[in-house]
């Protein structure tokens, strides 16, 4: 038998702040204030912001980056 004391899972309390997707974000983590479909501004855990920027159409991320796209066309 080992005498090393198992580490905790749960985190000390002040490490961590809830975000508004119910997710834990912590110290040195970054979070973004991101506005959802009703107007109302919501905190976002680095997980759940990337998830909304992937599901974003493309022009409009391009567009958000400053970056010029087109759009293939039929001849």
């Amino acid at each position: 038998m080992s005498n090393i004391p198992e580490s905790s899972l749960i985190p000390p309390e002040d490490t961590y702040i809830m975000a508004d997707c119910q997710h834990e974000v912590y110290e040195a983590e970054t979070y973004v204030y991101w506005k959802n479909e009703k107007g109302v501004t919501v905190s976002l855990c680095p997980d759940c912001f990337w998830d909304r920027i992937r599901n974003l159409p493309i022009d409009e991320v391009a567009q958000l980056m400053g970056c010029d796209y087109e759009t293939v066309e039929r001849r």
